[in-house]
């Protein structure tokens, strides 16, 4: 058993593609995190190294973004932007998010490791100032690594 506080890079976001009656629009966000996971990890031996399965809090704080509007409509006119983290009605997107990180990996005994985790956002992402209507915007995360510990 161990217990793993990190701080990583994160990157978030999504893309939207919708098309109708010959009319198309594309709106794509990328967002980047500085993470704070707060993991319980259980390593358990298991051939040639140790499987570990891990669960706990995050907490991250974002740092920057870009977001991109593209329509084929004659009276749309693209959009390349940068983000405004914020609770205010000028801002696009809560600055702080938070949620519950899972784990599973392998680690061989020679350090090189494998890990598929899963990232559950709880915070409501949209600024305070426009929520409404029950409106929410909550991360999802899914990822995938190599590493090498030592």
């Amino acid at each position: 058993f161990s217990f793993q506080p990190g701080l990583s890079f994160q990157g978030k976001g999504y893309k939207v593609d919708v098309e109708d009656e010959g009319i198309s629009f594309t709106d794509k966000v990328n967002l980047g995190y500085l993470e704070i996971p707060l993991n319980a990890v259980l390593h358990l031996p298991a051939g040639d190294g140790n499987v570990f399965i891990g669960a706990g809090p995050y907490a991250s704080f974002g740092l920057f973004g870009k977001e991109k509007v593209e329509s084929n409509a004659p009276e749309f006119e693209s959009m390349n932007e940068d983000v405004k983290f914020g609770n205010s009605e000028d801002d696009d997107i809560a600055p702080m998010d938070f949620g519950l990180n899972f784990m599973l990996g392998y680690r061989l005994n020679s350090g090189l490791l494998f890990n598929a985790g899963y990232g559950l956002g709880l915070a409501n992402n949209i600024p305070k100032d426009l929520r409404e209507n029950d409106l929410k915007y909550k991360h999802k995360v899914f990822s995938i690594s190599v590493g090498y510990s030592f």
